[in-house]
C-alpha cells in the first residue's frame, strides 16, 4: 500500500453558505465583522478596481467567495474579501461613482442615482461565504491568508512578514503612535499607516538580529526576524522603552528632518533611518551629550564620503552597501559610545 503525504495534511473545519450584501453590511455595522485584523492589509484597491467590481455585480456576474474566520461570540474576521467588501460599502456610502459606460445609463452614477431596482440588486447580491471555525489551528488562518493572496494582488515581503506576526503586529501599531516617531515622520508618512509599520519592522529586525546577519535580501531578513520572535520570548515593554528613547534622542540631535536629509528631498530615506535608529537604540543607556558632533559627522559623511552617500541612494538593499553604511557609521558612533554592534542572536 502506497503511503501518501496527504495523510499529514491538516483538516480545515469550515462552514459555508450564501449571504446577501445587506446581511453582511448589517453584521459589519453591528461590529460583528472585523475588516482589519492585524494580519490584513489596508485599503489597497484603486478606484478602477472598485468600479469594475461594482459593474460585475450590477451585471450579475459571479465574484470570488468571501472567507472569514470565526471569533468569540459569533463574530467574524475577514481572511479574504476585504477589498471587495470595502469597495461595495464605499460605493453604497457614496464615496465614488461608476464612471464607465459599459452599462447603459450608468456612467458617473453614484448609488443614490440608481433606480431603486438596481439599488436592490446590489443590496441583495448573493456572496458565497466560507467560515473557518474558531477551533481551527491559528496558524491555518495566516497560512490561508498568504496562500490566497499569492494569487491576487501580490503581497509585498513586508506584508507577508506582518501577516506572520499575528497578534504581535500590535507591536508595530503601538510603536507607530510614539510621540517622537510621529514628529519625525509628520508630513512624510500617513500617521499609523502601513509605511510607518514597515519602517518599524525594519528597525526591529536590525536591532534584534544585528546588521551583521543581513544577507543581502531584505525580505528574507525581515522574515527571519518574524520567525525569531515567534520562538523567542522578547518582551514588548523593553522594546517599547528602547524605541521611545531612540526616537526622542534622534529628534533632539537631528530635528524633525532627521531621515530626510539626502539631496534635500522631502522623502524619508529608509537606509538613513536604519543606521540612525539602530545606532541610537544601541546607546539608549548613555546620555546624548555630543549631539552637535554627531550631527556634523553625519553631514561630513554624506557630503564627503562618496561611497557612503551612494549607499544611501542606490542599491540600498545590496549587502555591500548595507554593510558599508552600517560599518562606517558605527565606527564613528563607537568612538563616542562603547557598545556592542551585534544583536540578540
Amino acid at each position: 500500500m502506497k503511503s501518501s503525504n496527504n495523510n499529514h495534511l491538516p483538516f480545515i473545519n469550515m462552514d459555508r453558505g450564501q449571504f446577501t450584501y445587506f446581511d453582511l453590511v448589517n453584521r459589519y455595522k453591528r461590529g460583528d465583522i472585523d475588516l482589519q485584523p492585524l494580519y490584513q492589509r489596508g485599503d489597497v484597491w484603486g478606484i478602477e478596481m472598485k468600479r469594475n467590481l461594482l459593474e460585475s455585480i450590477m451585471m450579475n456576474f459571479p465574484v470570488p467567495p468571501l472567507i472569514f474566520a470565526e471569533k468569540e461570540r459569533g463574530k467574524w474576521e475577514v481572511i479574504d474579501g476585504q477589498q471587495r467588501l470595502r469597495a461595495i460599502i464605499d460605493y453604497v456610502d457614496g464615496k465614488f461613482g461608476v464612471k464607465h459606460a459599459s452599462i447603459s445609463g450608468l456612467e458617473d452614477a453614484y448609488f443614490t442615482d440608481l433606480e431603486v431596482s438596481m439599488q436592490r440588486k446590489i443590496q441583495e447580491y448573493l456572496f458565497f461565504v466560507f467560515i473557518l471555525k474558531k477551533n481551527a489551528d491559528p496558524d491555518i488562518k495566516f497560512d490561508l491568508f498568504q496562500r490566497i493572496n499569492s494569487n491576487g494582488t501580490a503581497l509585498t515581503g513586508y506584508e507577508i512578514a506582518m501577516s506572520k506576526m499575528g497578534e504581535k503586529r500590535m507591536w508595530l501599531r503601538k510603536l507607530s503612535e510614539d510621540e517622537y516617531f510621529l514628529k519625525l515622520t509628520e508630513g512624510y508618512l500617513r500617521p499609523n499607516g502601513y509605511k510607518s509599520e514597515e519602517m518599524i519592522l525594519r528597525f526591529l529586525a536590525f536591532y534584534t538580529l544585528g546588521y551583521k546577519l543581513y544577507n543581502g535580501k531584505m525580505n528574507e531578513f525581515i522574515n527571519r526576524f518574524v520567525d525569531y520572535i515567534k520562538t523567542n520570548n522578547l518582551q514588548f515593554p523593553s522594546i517599547e522603552e528602547t524605541f521611545q528613547k531612540t526616537m526622542h534622542n534622534i529628534f533632539v540631535v537631528f530635528g524633525e528632518k532627521a531621515f530626510c536629509r539626502i539631496n534635500n528631498i522631502a522623502k524619508i530615506n529608509m537606509a538613513l533611518f536604519d543606521i540612525l535608529a539602530y545606532s541610537f537604540a544601541r546607546c539608549v543607556k548613555h546620555d546624548i551629550n555630543n549631539g552637535d558632533m554627531i550631527n556634523q559627522q553625519l553631514d561630513v559623511l554624506i557630503t564627503e564620503d562618496k561611497l557612503f552617500q551612494t549607499s544611501l541612494k542606490k542599491n540600498t538593499s545590496n549587502k555591500t552597501m548595507v554593510m558599508y553604511r552600517f560599518e562606517t557609521w558605527m565606527e564613528f558612533m563607537n568612538s563616542i559610545y562603547d557598545y556592542d554592534s551585534g544583536g540578540y542572536i
